[in-house]
Formats: structure tokens, sequence, C-alpha cells
């Protein structure tokens, strides 16, 4: 009887040691790997469960905490997840951001990674969105943001750029957190560069859904970005002086750590630093 018991101690103890931990992972906690705070709980039934403590905001998925295990990576189907709604994961790296409609307060997730299915309740709030050119298009080397402001239900950013990549960062208007990303045409197909050559002329923008290739540009000088989400175009001109946001590299910077809360005194860690209309990840 001894040995039995021994036996099954050990039985307990590996199946333990070979649980998984899932991780929900997204723009509301700026992408953070093994975030304690978003590990689902084991129900023993082969459901997963998490009582998320902040505003759940479109764009994210579920992980073992790594980017390496395909079989643990599921995230988007083709289709927007329904808050009360049973949701059809897919699974691989090659899955994309899980997107909704709204924003849910107080969601409470409940997820089958055998079944690979996700069920999200809690309370609907509209989403409001804002933009910013983010790219390295600013300083021609790292990857910084510009905001951009809503002139007539477009967006528009007029600010000094030299060539490089960029895209399109959507973003929660209320957290600041980024909710998805607009950039030229699907991943296999050419993004167009922004020229002289097509100043001016509407290039049309990739839904968020799909995997996009960045735009490129090889200009340089002031112009202005004008985004219209409505016709799902970008509209490079001449800065004319109308509507213009210029990006101020001499204000004060503000920093803000991963749960959007501004820190008065950084200490060393990641940081969101935002300094008059720029904002970008720093490393202190």
């Amino acid at each position: 009887m001894k040995k039995f018991y021994t036996l099954l101690v050990s039985a307990v103890v590996a199946l333990a040691a070979n649980a998984t931990d899932f991780y929900l992972i997204g723009g509301f906690n700026g992408w953070t790997l093994k975030d304690p705070t978003c590990l689902f709980t084991a129900q023993g039934d082969g459901t997963y469960v998490l009582d998320l403590g902040v505003t759940l905001t479109s764009g994210f998925k579920i992980n073992d905490g790594t980017w390496s295990n395909d079989n643990c990576n599921f995230g988007n189907n083709g289709s927007k997840l329904v808050i009360g709604e049973v949701y059809n994961l897919s699974v691989g790296g090659s899955s994309k951001d899980i997107a909704i409609s709204e924003n849910i307060e107080n969601p409470h997730l409940v997820f089958n990674p055998e079944a690979k299915t996700l069920l999200i309740t809690g309370q609907s709030k509209e989403a409001v969105y804002c933009y910013a050119v983010h790219g390295e298009v600013f300083d021609g080397a790292t990857w910084t943001s510009g905001n951009m402001e809503e002139v007539d239900g477009k967006w528009v950013l007029t600010a000094a750029i030299v060539p490089g990549s960029f895209g399109l960062m959507q973003m929660d208007a209320e957290s600041l957190k980024q909710t998805g990303w607009f950039a030229g045409v699907p991943v296999g197909e050419e993004a167009p560069t922004f020229t002289l050559d097509n100043l001016g002329q509407p290039q049309a923008v990739t839904d968020l859904e799909d995997v996009r290739a960045n735009w490129s540009s090889n200009l340089e000088g002031e112009y202005t970005f004008t985004f219209d989400p409505e016709a799902l175009t970008l509209t490079i001109n001449e800065a004319s002086g109308i509507a213009s946001v210029i990006v101020d590299n001499d204000a004060p910077a503000v920093y803000y750590n991963l749960q959007g809360v501004e820190v008065a005194n950084p200490v060393r860690g990641i940081y969101i630093q935002v300094r008059g209309t720029s904002v970008k990840k720093v490393v202190l």
C-alpha cells in the first residue's frame, strides 16, 4: 500500500510539474509576458479562469508566457469576439490578435485550451480611439510616435520627418493603450512608398484584422499626415500650417508604467514616455 501511495504522489507531482500556465497578453498590459495579474487559474475540469482587474481593450492573445510555443499561442479566428458568446480560437505563431468592437469592464474569462474556446463576460463600454503615426520617420533610427489630432472626423499630424518605415497605431483614448495597427497591405504584397510623386494621393489602409506590411517613405522635411478612419485611407501632403500638430521634442517628459499609471520619479525599468505629442517605450 505504501508503494502504491508513493507512486500516486509521484504521478500527481509529475502532472503538476507538466501543467501549463496560461496568460492573457495584449495592448492593455503593454504586451508584458508572464504578467502575474493576467495568469489564468486552472479549474481542474480542463478550463482556466481569469478575472481581470483592468478594462480589456481590443488586441490581445493567450499564450504560455512565451512566444516560442506555437501550440500555446491562441488568437483571432478571422472574426471579432462578442461579449457573452463562445469564441473559437485559432492556434499557432501566425494567429492574429483577438479583436473586440467595445471595451469590457470587469471581464471574466473562461478559456478551454483543449476545445480552443474563450468566453468573456462583463460590462461593455463604448470604445473610443485615437491614433498616432508610429515609426522611424521621426529620427531615422528608433520607432517613436507622433500623436494625431482629430479634425472634422479625420486624424491629422504635421511633423518634420526623415526617410523610414512607419504605420498607424490605434489606441484606446482613455488609457492610451495600443488596440490595433493600421498599415499598407497584407504581408506578401508590396506596400506603397510615399514619395513626392504620390503626395496628396490617398493610399488604402488595411483592416486591423489583416496581417500588414508597413509603409515606407523617402520624404524629408515637414509634412502633414491625414488618416480617414471611415474611408480607410492615409494621405501625406506638404505641410500647410493648417491643423498642424508638431512633435515637440523640447516638451517635458512624463512617464507612465505599463499599466498606464503616471510615475512621478521613475527608477530603473520599462516606461511609456510622453513628451509633447511623442509617445514611446523607454528603458531607464
